[in-house]
C-alpha cells in the first residue's frame, strides 16, 4: 500500500470515528460549544489543535458517552496531526493552557503541574470578547 493510499485510509478511518464519536453534539444541528465539526470536515484546511487537545486529555468524548478504542483515537490523533501541519493560520492564536504549561516548562526545565490552576479557555481560537489578537509584524 503507497503513502497516499494509506493516508486516504487514515483519512476514511479518522472520519469515520469523528462521525460516529461526535456528530451526535458537535454537528450542524447541534453545534455544542460553538463547534461544528461536520462543517469543518468539508473545508481544505482548519485548526484542528482544540479537538487534538481534547481527544488526547480525555475531555472528549465526555465520560458518561461511548469511548473510542486506542487504534481508533490513535487514527484521529495522527489524522488531527496531519491537518495541522498542513493548515496555515491566518492569524495568531492564542496557546491552550496545556499548550502554554509544556511550552514553560520545556523553557524553565522543570515538571510544573498547572494546567489545572489556569482557567479553561471556552472559545476556540478567539477570546471570549470575540476580539482576535492583533500583533504587529515587530
Amino acid at each position: 500500500m503507497g503513502p497516499a493510499v494509506l493516508a486516504a485510509s487514515l483519512d476514511e478511518k479518522a472520519v469515520e470515528v469523528l462521525e460516529y464519536y461526535c456528530f451526535d453534539c458537535h454537528d450542524d444541528a447541534s453545534q455544542k460549544g460553538n463547534l461544528n465539526m461536520e462543517k469543518l470536515l468539508k473545508e481544505d484546511s482548519f485548526d484542528g489543535a482544540l479537538m487534538f487537545e481534547n481527544l488526547l486529555t480525555g475531555k472528549m468524548p465526555p465520560a458518561k458517552k461511548e469511548q473510542p478504542e486506542a487504534e481508533e483515537k490513535r487514527a484521529v490523533l495522527d489524522w488531527l496531526a496531519k491537518q495541522q501541519r498542513d493548515h496555515h493560520q491566518k492569524s495568531f492564536r492564542r496557546l491552550s493552557r496545556h499548550e502554554f504549561v509544556h511550552s514553560v516548562n520545556d523553557l524553565l526545565r522543570t515538571d510544573l503541574d498547572l494546567a489545572g490552576k489556569i482557567p479553561e479557555d471556552w472559545g476556540t481560537n478567539d477570546f471570549d470578547s470575540s476580539r482576535k489578537i492583533q500583533l504587529s509584524r515587530e
